[in-house]
Protein backbone atom coordinates (compact mmCIF):
# COMPACT_ATOMS: atom_id res chain seq x y z
CA UNK A 1 0.00 0.00 0.00
CA UNK A 2 2.55 2.42 1.10
CA UNK A 3 6.26 0.71 1.56
CA UNK A 4 7.42 2.02 -1.71
CA UNK A 5 6.96 5.53 -1.40
CA UNK A 6 8.60 5.24 2.22
CA UNK A 7 12.10 3.63 1.12
CA UNK A 8 11.73 6.56 -1.65
CA UNK A 9 11.38 8.93 0.96
CA UNK A 10 14.25 7.61 2.76
CA UNK A 11 16.62 7.31 -0.08
CA UNK A 12 15.39 11.33 -0.94
CA UNK A 13 15.05 12.36 2.87
CA UNK A 14 14.70 15.76 3.54
CA UNK A 15 17.33 15.16 6.04
CA UNK A 16 20.50 17.76 5.34
CA UNK A 17 23.71 17.73 7.50
CA UNK A 18 22.49 20.54 9.26
CA UNK A 19 22.40 20.00 13.46
CA UNK A 20 18.82 21.21 13.18
CA UNK A 21 18.01 17.85 11.17
CA UNK A 22 20.48 15.55 12.57
CA UNK A 23 18.90 16.18 16.23
CA UNK A 24 15.15 16.31 15.36
CA UNK A 25 15.39 12.89 13.93
CA UNK A 26 17.37 11.58 16.76
CA UNK A 27 14.74 13.06 19.07
CA UNK A 28 11.88 12.04 16.66
CA UNK A 29 13.44 8.54 16.71
CA UNK A 30 14.02 7.86 20.03
CA UNK A 31 10.10 9.21 21.14
CA UNK A 32 8.32 8.05 18.18
CA UNK A 33 10.10 4.41 17.12
CA UNK A 34 12.42 3.29 20.32
CA UNK A 35 11.32 4.74 23.70
CA UNK A 36 9.61 1.94 24.85
CA UNK A 37 11.95 -0.93 23.52
CA UNK A 38 14.52 0.72 25.25
CA UNK A 39 13.02 0.04 28.64
CA UNK A 40 11.19 -3.19 27.72
CA UNK A 41 14.43 -5.02 26.35
CA UNK A 42 17.34 -3.45 28.69
CA UNK A 43 17.84 -1.63 32.11
CA UNK A 44 19.37 1.22 31.06
CA UNK A 45 18.06 4.57 33.33
CA UNK A 46 16.11 5.91 30.67
CA UNK A 47 12.88 8.11 30.73
CA UNK A 48 11.98 9.81 27.41
CA UNK A 49 12.25 13.36 29.08
CA UNK A 50 16.10 12.81 28.56
CA UNK A 51 15.54 14.22 25.19
CA UNK A 52 15.91 17.66 26.49
CA UNK A 53 19.21 17.39 27.15
CA UNK A 54 19.83 16.73 23.33
CA UNK A 55 17.68 19.63 22.45
CA UNK A 56 19.35 22.34 24.61
CA UNK A 57 22.75 22.27 22.46
CA UNK A 58 20.81 23.78 19.90
CA UNK A 59 20.00 27.07 21.84
CA UNK A 60 24.08 28.09 20.82
CA UNK A 61 23.34 27.20 17.06
CA UNK A 62 19.85 29.21 16.32
CA UNK A 63 18.42 32.07 17.65
CA UNK A 64 14.94 31.93 19.64
CA UNK A 65 12.57 33.45 17.46
CA UNK A 66 10.03 35.20 19.85
CA UNK A 67 6.40 34.06 19.96
CA UNK A 68 3.13 34.21 22.18
CA UNK A 69 3.12 31.01 23.80
CA UNK A 70 6.49 32.28 25.31
CA UNK A 71 4.91 34.90 26.97
CA UNK A 72 2.29 32.33 28.46
CA UNK A 73 4.61 30.11 29.17
CA UNK A 74 6.76 33.06 31.39
CA UNK A 75 2.85 33.42 32.68
CA UNK A 76 2.97 30.34 34.23
CA UNK A 77 6.33 29.98 35.88
CA UNK A 78 5.25 33.23 37.56
CA UNK A 79 2.46 31.24 38.65
CA UNK A 80 4.67 28.28 39.44
CA UNK A 81 6.92 30.97 41.19
CA UNK A 82 3.68 32.43 43.70
CA UNK A 83 2.37 29.18 43.99
CA UNK A 84 5.47 27.71 45.14
CA UNK A 85 6.01 30.69 47.78
CA UNK A 86 2.80 31.15 49.16
CA UNK A 87 2.43 27.47 49.80
CA UNK A 88 5.90 27.77 51.38
CA UNK A 89 7.18 24.26 48.89
CA UNK A 90 10.95 26.07 49.16
CA UNK A 91 13.44 26.32 46.13
CA UNK A 92 13.39 22.65 44.84
CA UNK A 93 9.17 22.20 44.55
CA UNK A 94 9.37 24.96 42.71
CA UNK A 95 12.55 23.90 39.94
CA UNK A 96 11.36 20.56 39.41
CA UNK A 97 7.98 22.32 38.32
CA UNK A 98 10.08 24.16 35.89
CA UNK A 99 9.67 21.19 33.22
CA UNK A 100 6.18 21.81 32.35
CA UNK A 101 7.55 25.15 30.82
CA UNK A 102 11.02 23.50 29.17
CA UNK A 103 9.89 20.80 27.95
CA UNK A 104 6.89 22.38 25.42
CA UNK A 105 9.49 25.28 25.31
CA UNK A 106 12.47 22.86 23.80
CA UNK A 107 10.47 20.97 21.40
CA UNK A 108 8.34 23.40 19.75
CA UNK A 109 11.75 25.11 19.41
CA UNK A 110 13.25 22.33 17.74
CA UNK A 111 10.47 22.01 14.97
CA UNK A 112 10.07 25.36 14.65
CA UNK A 113 13.76 25.61 13.63
CA UNK A 114 13.60 22.31 11.17
CA UNK A 115 10.53 22.67 9.64
CA UNK A 116 10.44 24.45 6.64
CA UNK A 117 7.52 23.99 3.26
CA UNK A 118 9.84 22.48 1.08
CA UNK A 119 10.36 19.53 3.50
CA UNK A 120 6.35 19.12 4.39
CA UNK A 121 5.75 16.26 1.69
CA UNK A 122 8.34 13.94 2.76
CA UNK A 123 7.57 14.98 6.45
CA UNK A 124 4.51 13.61 6.17
CA UNK A 125 5.15 10.35 4.48
CA UNK A 126 7.77 10.07 7.44
CA UNK A 127 4.77 10.43 9.98
CA UNK A 128 2.28 8.23 7.68
CA UNK A 129 5.40 5.15 8.00
CA UNK A 130 5.14 5.36 11.34
CA UNK A 131 1.30 5.25 11.93
CA UNK A 132 1.08 2.00 10.09
CA UNK A 133 4.32 0.42 11.63
CA UNK A 134 2.22 0.56 15.07
CA UNK A 135 -0.59 -1.73 13.66
CA UNK A 136 1.71 -4.48 13.46
CA UNK A 137 3.27 -3.85 16.61
CA UNK A 138 0.05 -3.24 18.85
CA UNK A 139 -1.51 -6.61 17.51
CA UNK A 140 1.22 -8.71 18.50
CA UNK A 141 1.01 -6.32 22.03
CA UNK A 142 -2.47 -7.55 22.46
CA UNK A 143 -2.26 -11.30 20.95
CA UNK A 144 0.60 -12.29 22.95
CA UNK A 145 0.37 -9.51 26.01
CA UNK A 146 0.49 -12.52 28.48
CA UNK A 147 3.61 -14.02 27.49
CA UNK A 148 4.91 -10.34 26.43
CA UNK A 149 4.65 -8.57 29.84
CA UNK A 150 6.55 -11.05 32.07
CA UNK A 151 9.82 -10.73 30.07
CA UNK A 152 10.18 -6.84 30.09
CA UNK A 153 12.57 -5.37 32.31
CA UNK A 154 10.19 -2.06 32.93
CA UNK A 155 6.69 -3.55 35.17
CA UNK A 156 3.85 -2.53 33.32
CA UNK A 157 -0.02 -3.61 33.64
CA UNK A 158 -1.55 -4.99 31.26
CA UNK A 159 -3.97 -1.87 29.53
CA UNK A 160 -1.36 -0.20 29.62
CA UNK A 161 1.03 -2.37 27.69
CA UNK A 162 -0.24 -1.27 23.65
CA UNK A 163 1.67 1.79 23.51
CA UNK A 164 3.08 -0.02 20.21
CA UNK A 165 6.98 1.91 19.56
CA UNK A 166 6.00 4.83 21.53
CA UNK A 167 7.29 5.41 25.35
CA UNK A 168 6.64 3.05 27.92
CA UNK A 169 3.32 2.84 28.84
CA UNK A 170 2.35 5.66 26.21
CA UNK A 171 -0.59 4.38 24.77
CA UNK A 172 -2.46 7.38 25.29
CA UNK A 173 0.63 9.47 23.07
CA UNK A 174 0.55 6.55 20.36
CA UNK A 175 -3.29 7.00 19.95
CA UNK A 176 -3.23 10.52 20.06
CA UNK A 177 -0.28 10.44 17.57
CA UNK A 178 -2.62 8.40 15.16
CA UNK A 179 -5.71 11.02 15.50
CA UNK A 180 -3.42 13.72 14.40
CA UNK A 181 -2.67 11.93 11.58
CA UNK A 182 -6.24 11.18 10.71
CA UNK A 183 -6.91 14.64 10.88
CA UNK A 184 -4.71 15.50 8.14
CA UNK A 185 -5.75 12.97 6.03
CA UNK A 186 -9.57 13.25 6.22
CA UNK A 187 -10.05 16.99 6.96
CA UNK A 188 -6.71 18.76 5.16
CA UNK A 189 -7.79 19.59 1.46
CA UNK A 190 -3.89 19.74 0.37
CA UNK A 191 -2.54 16.67 1.78
CA UNK A 192 0.67 15.75 -1.24
CA UNK A 193 -1.58 13.98 -4.04
CA UNK A 194 0.66 11.15 -4.22
CA UNK A 195 -0.38 10.03 -0.84
CA UNK A 196 -2.86 7.77 -1.66
CA UNK A 197 -5.87 5.28 0.08
CA UNK A 198 -6.64 7.96 2.96
CA UNK A 199 -9.47 6.75 3.87
CA UNK A 200 -7.68 3.09 4.00
CA UNK A 201 -5.14 4.66 6.05
CA UNK A 202 -7.63 6.38 8.20
CA UNK A 203 -9.29 2.87 9.10
CA UNK A 204 -5.93 1.27 10.03
CA UNK A 205 -4.83 4.16 12.35
CA UNK A 206 -8.31 3.97 13.78
CA UNK A 207 -8.73 0.48 14.22
CA UNK A 208 -4.97 0.50 16.17
CA UNK A 209 -6.60 3.16 18.08
CA UNK A 210 -9.23 0.78 19.31
CA UNK A 211 -6.87 -2.25 19.71
CA UNK A 212 -5.08 0.36 22.45
CA UNK A 213 -6.24 0.98 25.75
CA UNK A 214 -7.04 4.88 25.61
CA UNK A 215 -10.67 5.38 26.07
CA UNK A 216 -10.95 8.81 25.58
CA UNK A 217 -8.89 8.90 22.49
CA UNK A 218 -11.46 6.01 21.43
CA UNK A 219 -14.26 8.57 22.00
CA UNK A 220 -12.82 11.20 20.11
CA UNK A 221 -12.02 9.04 17.03
CA UNK A 222 -15.72 7.85 16.85
CA UNK A 223 -16.68 11.95 16.94
CA UNK A 224 -13.68 12.38 13.96
CA UNK A 225 -15.20 10.12 11.89
CA UNK A 226 -18.93 11.18 12.98
CA UNK A 227 -17.77 14.74 11.43
CA UNK A 228 -15.83 13.33 7.97
CA UNK A 229 -19.19 11.68 6.81
CA UNK A 230 -21.65 14.60 7.98
CA UNK A 231 -19.87 16.32 5.43
CA UNK A 232 -19.23 13.53 2.92
CA UNK A 233 -22.46 11.31 3.65
CA UNK A 234 -23.53 11.24 0.08
CA UNK A 235 -20.11 10.28 -1.95
CA UNK A 236 -19.08 7.90 1.02
CA UNK A 237 -22.11 5.80 1.92
CA UNK A 238 -20.26 2.39 1.00
CA UNK A 239 -17.10 3.76 2.86
CA UNK A 240 -19.49 4.44 5.79
CA UNK A 241 -20.79 1.27 6.15
CA UNK A 242 -17.89 -0.66 5.69
CA UNK A 243 -15.84 1.39 8.26
CA UNK A 244 -18.38 1.08 10.81
CA UNK A 245 -18.37 -2.73 10.21
CA UNK A 246 -14.64 -2.96 10.36
CA UNK A 247 -14.10 -0.42 13.47
CA UNK A 248 -17.00 -1.76 15.83
CA UNK A 249 -15.97 -5.56 15.18
CA UNK A 250 -12.76 -5.29 16.35
CA UNK A 251 -14.32 -5.79 20.14
CA UNK A 252 -15.43 -9.29 19.15
CA UNK A 253 -11.82 -10.25 18.56
CA UNK A 254 -10.67 -8.75 21.37
CA UNK A 255 -13.10 -9.21 24.39
CA UNK A 256 -11.62 -6.83 26.29
CA UNK A 257 -12.46 -3.88 24.45
CA UNK A 258 -15.60 -2.34 25.19
CA UNK A 259 -16.17 0.85 23.11
CA UNK A 260 -19.24 2.47 25.01
CA UNK A 261 -16.83 2.21 27.98
CA UNK A 262 -15.24 5.25 26.76
CA UNK A 263 -18.39 7.22 27.13
CA UNK A 264 -19.54 5.73 30.44
CA UNK A 265 -16.23 7.41 31.94
CA UNK A 266 -17.44 10.50 30.28
CA UNK A 267 -20.95 10.37 31.91
CA UNK A 268 -19.84 9.61 35.39
CA UNK A 269 -17.30 12.79 35.36
CA UNK A 270 -20.04 14.27 35.20
CA UNK A 271 -22.08 13.22 38.35
CA UNK A 272 -19.21 14.47 40.83
CA UNK A 273 -21.91 16.26 42.62
CA UNK A 274 -22.94 13.13 44.59
CA UNK A 275 -19.84 10.93 46.28
CA UNK A 276 -18.13 8.36 44.63
CA UNK A 277 -19.40 4.83 45.48
CA UNK A 278 -17.96 1.66 44.17
CA UNK A 279 -14.56 1.22 42.94
CA UNK A 280 -13.09 4.93 43.13
CA UNK A 281 -13.91 6.12 46.71
CA UNK A 282 -12.88 9.23 47.95
CA UNK A 283 -11.10 7.11 50.78
CA UNK A 284 -9.08 5.70 47.61
CA UNK A 285 -7.65 9.16 46.25
CA UNK A 286 -7.12 10.40 49.16
CA UNK A 287 -4.62 6.40 49.82
CA UNK A 288 -3.18 7.74 46.47
CA UNK A 289 -5.10 4.84 44.39
CA UNK A 290 -7.05 5.95 40.98
CA UNK A 291 -9.97 7.57 41.39
CA UNK A 292 -10.53 10.14 38.78
CA UNK A 293 -14.09 10.97 39.58
CA UNK A 294 -13.33 10.79 43.15
CA UNK A 295 -10.69 13.48 42.59
CA UNK A 296 -12.85 15.63 40.84
CA UNK A 297 -15.42 15.25 43.69
CA UNK A 298 -13.32 16.25 46.32
CA UNK A 299 -11.67 18.99 44.38
CA UNK A 300 -14.43 20.93 43.05
CA UNK A 301 -17.23 19.95 45.18
CA UNK A 302 -16.19 19.04 48.89
CA UNK A 303 -12.95 21.68 48.71
CA UNK A 304 -13.23 25.32 47.67
CA UNK A 305 -11.63 27.03 45.17
CA UNK A 306 -8.15 26.53 44.90
CA UNK A 307 -6.47 29.77 42.71
CA UNK A 308 -2.89 29.01 43.68
CA UNK A 309 -3.25 25.40 44.50
CA UNK A 310 -1.65 23.89 47.61
CA UNK A 311 2.00 23.95 46.01
CA UNK A 312 4.04 22.61 42.98
CA UNK A 313 5.14 18.72 43.27
CA UNK A 314 2.92 18.59 46.81
CA UNK A 315 1.22 15.57 45.41
CA UNK A 316 3.14 13.96 42.80
CA UNK A 317 6.45 13.62 42.81
CA UNK A 318 8.08 14.20 39.00
CA UNK A 319 11.04 11.78 39.26
CA UNK A 320 10.17 8.92 42.05
CA UNK A 321 6.51 9.21 40.26
CA UNK A 322 5.18 8.75 44.45
CA UNK A 323 1.88 10.18 44.54
CA UNK A 324 0.46 11.56 47.45
CA UNK A 325 -3.09 11.64 46.18
CA UNK A 326 -4.87 9.55 43.45
CA UNK A 327 -4.65 12.05 40.25
CA UNK A 328 -3.91 11.61 36.80
CA UNK A 329 -3.98 14.02 34.03
CA UNK A 330 -3.23 17.46 33.09
CA UNK A 331 -6.30 18.68 33.96
CA UNK A 332 -6.56 17.17 38.12
CA UNK A 333 -2.91 17.49 38.97
CA UNK A 334 -2.13 21.28 37.77
CA UNK A 335 -5.30 22.48 39.37
CA UNK A 336 -4.51 20.86 42.83
CA UNK A 337 -1.21 21.64 42.90
CA UNK A 338 -0.78 25.04 40.87
CA UNK A 339 -4.69 26.34 41.35
CA UNK A 340 -7.22 27.55 39.05
CA UNK A 341 -4.76 30.65 37.77
CA UNK A 342 -1.85 27.89 37.05
CA UNK A 343 -4.13 25.76 34.75
CA UNK A 344 -5.45 28.30 33.21
CA UNK A 345 -2.04 29.52 32.35
CA UNK A 346 -1.52 26.04 30.82
CA UNK A 347 -3.90 25.73 28.84
CA UNK A 348 -3.04 29.27 27.04
CA UNK A 349 0.51 27.65 26.60
CA UNK A 350 -0.86 25.07 24.55
CA UNK A 351 -3.37 27.07 23.04
CA UNK A 352 -1.03 29.78 21.58
CA UNK A 353 1.45 26.91 20.58
CA UNK A 354 -1.06 25.55 18.51
CA UNK A 355 -2.08 28.55 17.44
CA UNK A 356 1.06 29.99 17.31
CA UNK A 357 1.47 31.70 13.85
CA UNK A 358 0.61 34.69 12.33
CA UNK A 359 -2.33 36.51 13.90
CA UNK A 360 -4.79 32.98 13.80
CA UNK A 361 -6.78 32.08 16.61
CA UNK A 362 -9.50 29.58 16.91
CA UNK A 363 -12.26 31.07 14.99
CA UNK A 364 -10.63 31.82 12.07
CA UNK A 365 -8.38 28.88 11.84
CA UNK A 366 -8.62 25.85 9.89
CA UNK A 367 -10.61 22.56 11.01
CA UNK A 368 -7.36 20.69 11.31
CA UNK A 369 -5.96 23.49 14.12
CA UNK A 370 -9.36 23.21 15.78
CA UNK A 371 -9.47 19.06 16.24
CA UNK A 372 -6.09 19.51 17.62
CA UNK A 373 -7.22 21.78 20.24
CA UNK A 374 -9.91 20.05 21.22
CA UNK A 375 -8.98 16.42 21.28
CA UNK A 376 -5.74 17.99 23.17
CA UNK A 377 -7.84 19.00 25.60
CA UNK A 378 -9.50 15.66 26.04
CA UNK A 379 -6.51 14.18 26.18
CA UNK A 380 -5.48 16.12 29.19
CA UNK A 381 -8.35 14.81 31.68
CA UNK A 382 -6.53 12.06 31.58
CA UNK A 383 -2.71 12.45 30.65
CA UNK A 384 -0.11 14.74 31.97
CA UNK A 385 0.25 16.94 28.67
CA UNK A 386 3.29 19.62 29.34
CA UNK A 387 5.18 16.94 30.95
CA UNK A 388 4.29 14.08 28.32
CA UNK A 389 7.47 14.55 25.17
CA UNK A 390 6.28 12.55 22.63
CA UNK A 391 2.72 14.18 23.04
CA UNK A 392 4.33 17.74 22.89
CA UNK A 393 6.29 16.60 20.51
CA UNK A 394 3.12 15.36 18.26
CA UNK A 395 1.86 18.99 18.96
CA UNK A 396 4.58 20.48 18.21
CA UNK A 397 4.58 18.90 14.37
CA UNK A 398 0.95 18.96 13.56
CA UNK A 399 0.44 22.40 14.81
CA UNK A 400 3.32 23.23 12.72
CA UNK A 401 1.88 21.69 9.56
CA UNK A 402 -1.43 23.08 9.79
CA UNK A 403 -0.10 26.27 10.02
CA UNK A 404 2.94 26.77 7.72
CA UNK A 405 1.23 24.60 4.71
CA UNK A 406 -2.70 25.95 5.24
CA UNK A 407 -3.54 22.13 4.49
CA UNK A 408 -7.34 22.93 5.16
Amino acid sequence: LYTPKIIKTFNNSPLSLSVSSIIFFIVFFLLFMSSGSIIYFTNIPYRPIYVIFIIMPLLFYYRIRLSQYQIYIALFLLVVIISGIFNGMGINGITLYFRYAIVPFLLVYLVDIYFSPQKTNKIIRILIFVGLFQFPVVLIQKIFHQKLIPLAKGSISEPDFYFGTFPWSGDPSMTFFLNCLIILLLFAQKVPNQIKNKIVLSLIFSITIFLSGSDIIRLFNMILWGLFYWKNFRKNIFILFSSIIIVFSTPLFFDNINVPVAISKIQHLGKISETPTGGGTVEEFLSGNYARAAGYYFFFVKEPIHFFGDGPTKYVSPFFREKRLGISGHFLLLYSEIGLLGLFASYMVLYKIIFRHKKMNFLNSNKCLRYLFISLVLLSLTSNILNDTSVMLTIAIFSKLFNITQLA
